[in-house]
């Protein structure tokens, strides 16, 4: 990893930092919910991403101490849910998406999850590519948000599909 590049777990104080990036970064996202509202990402309040920060499930990337992507990490159990995943738009095609999904990653396996799940648009076919390189697997497809919604999969160890667990199903 680059010497200007840190990930880590986010501290209080820069809860303010990821609602910015998140707020940002989620416009790109709407553009590809085929007309169907705004990115749920976008409803979220300040307060509700200080709780994500507080509870030590936010990591943060930052590029010489300034704050570019971050995401959420759930685990529950054998499984981890990632979301909010984003970077900042200036600083894609850098790798940092890369380098902050295998940090979460490395993070899940060192705390015994067996599986990795997320959710991202049907029509995002570039983020979808992404996550496809990264290793996940399309486990289904809903419409539950009034838009087309994959969840993508992960398996770090063997897993049965059919008990994926509805913390995960309904995120």
């Amino acid at each position: 990893m680059n010497n200007s590049l840190t990930i880590r777990f986010a501290k209080p104080e820069e809860a303010k930092d990821i609602y910015s990036m998140i707020r940002e970064s989620f416009l790109d996202y709407t553009k590809y919910m085929n007309n169907t509202g705004i990115a749920p990402a976008l409803k979220d309040t300040l307060e509700d991403v200080q709780k994500v920060v507080d509870a030590n499930k936010a990591l943060i990337l930052l590029d010489e101490d300034k704050p570019v992507g971050s995401l959420k990490c759930d685990i529950q159990g054998d499984f981890a849910y990632i979301g909010r995943v984003c970077i900042l738009p200036k600083c894609r095609k850098r790798g940092y998406g890369t380098l902050i999904m295998h940090k979460a990653e490395d993070y899940c396996l060192n705390e015994g999850v067996k599986c990795i799940a997320l959710h991202t648009t049907a029509h995002n076919v570039p983020l979808i590519r992404f996550y496809l390189n990264l290793g996940y697997i399309v486990h289904s497809t809903t419409t539950d948000r009034g838009y087309i919604r994959v969840l993508l999969i992960k398996p770090l160890e063997e897993i049965d599909f059919n008990k994926i667990p509805s913390f995960i199903i309904d995120k």
